[in-house]
């Protein structure tokens, strides 16, 4: 699986030097039958232009979650396929996205009878909400701004779903606004 994980990295690096990235912040809210929390985000997303109205995309980002005295840490590496629905290069776009979100959390695992579950050293096992994660976005790309310095804003929705064994799969709803930043030569 790191072995994966640094091969989608190396991509995501080598199309981000060729195309365009989003730098990206985000409230979401994180849903699961034992855990729910508001939280924040942060993320890359890379993309490489197929046509005027379609980029295929890669994103790697964080969301942090908090909700009383548990937290949660959720990595999620994507792979999306972004479709502008007017012909020019900004409007109305839906994204659907496949990949893999990590997770590290300070949540213990329980019994049937609500205690909690020890490893061999007596300490507390923390449950893991990781998995394939499949998930749509839509929103708005505004027309890139004039100037020595374009900047194209972009304001959207989207939803994920994480596919946990052994554990309530989580739902994130998030609201995200970012810019385009500029790598390499664009013409």
């Amino acid at each position: 699986m790191i072995q994966l994980c640094k091969k989608i990295l190396l991509v995501c690096l080598f199309i981000g030097l060729n195309s365009i990235a989003h730098a990206q912040i985000e409230v979401a809210r994180l849903q699961s039958k034992n855990f729910s929390a508001t939280g924040f985000g942060a993320f890359l997303n890379f993309g490489f232009t197929v046509n005027p109205s379609d980029v295929i995309s890669t994103e790697a980002g964080l969301y942090v979650f908090i909700h009383d005295d548990n937290h949660v840490a959720e990595t999620p590496l994507l792979i999306g396929y972004r479709h502008l629905l007017t012909a020019d290069d900004h409007g109305l776009y839906v994204e659907p996205l496949v990949g893999y979100t990590f997770s590290f959390t300070d949540i213990h695992k329980t019994d049937a009878n609500g205690n909690d579950i020890y490893d061999a050293n007596l300490n507390p096992i923390d449950i893991k909400m990781q998995g394939a994660t499949a998930g749509l976005g839509f929103g708005y790309l505004f027309r890139q701004s004039g100037g020595n310095i374009p900047i194209q804003f972009n304001i959207g929705l989207r939803y994920e779903h994480v596919f946990v064994s052994g554990y309530s799969s989580p739902n994130i709803f998030s609201l995200r606004i970012s810019h385009a930043l500029a790598f390499g030569r664009r013409d």
